[in-house]
């Protein structure tokens, strides 16, 4: 599995109101984009870490050109944290600088 492209960590122990308490090991996952891998891949990943579901934090149209090759059972969830496209931030195709540069041009 391409762990390391997918920058996959754990979110536990992370300080909540004041450091009172922290956030569970194991509970919350953070990833890059899942469509990185097979439906195979994403299955044994799925149920290596008991995901049950994935919330997708990408724009529309990231989740829509690379979409996560979720197995049946796995409940889906996306919460764009951005309206629109942002240069730098999102990454849809066509969305580099250059291509956006060479678009005003023409």
């Amino acid at each position: 599995m391409r762990r390391i492209a997918l920058n996959l960590r754990d979110l536990g122990g992370i300080p909540l109101q004041g450091g009172k308490c922290k956030t569970p090991h194991g509970l919350y996952l953070r990833s890059g984009k899942l469509g990185a891998l097979t439906l195979d891949e994403c299955k044994k990943l799925c149920q290596e870490y008991h995901i049950a579901c994935v919330i997708d934090l990408r724009t529309t149209i990231e989740a829509q050109e690379f979409p996560d090759p979720l197995p049946d059972g796995v409940e889906y969830e996306l919460i764009s944290l951005l309206k629109d496209s942002s240069i730098g931030i999102t990454h849809e195709t066509g969305s580099d600088p250059m291509t956006i540069i060479r678009s005003l041009r023409k």
